[in-house]
């Protein structure tokens, strides 16, 4: 038989879903602030199909300081 529980869950508003855990929506929240500021960019190729722009994604690009950075963030945002 089905039943209707409820069940607290935490809304990570830019990045437009719902979590279980605050932890989870504050790390999902943080990324999100973050991709919208620095998108990801494309690569370029010119006629002859070589690369004359590699693109740019903050994740794998700057990884260090992306992660530093989105856990610096999700850390404050967990002492609010």
């Amino acid at each position: 038989m089905i039943k209707e529980q409820r069940a607290i869950v935490y809304l990570a508003p830019t990045k437009g879903r719902r979590y279980l855990s605050k932890r989870a929506a504050i790390n999902a929240e943080t990324i999100a602030i973050i991709l919208k500021k620095y998108p990801p960019e494309k690569p370029e190729s010119d006629e002859f199909g070589r690369l004359t722009y590699p693109g740019f994604d903050i994740r794998y690009d700057n990884e260090p300081d992306f992660k530093s950075c989105s856990a610096d963030y999700a850390a404050s945002s967990l002492n609010q």
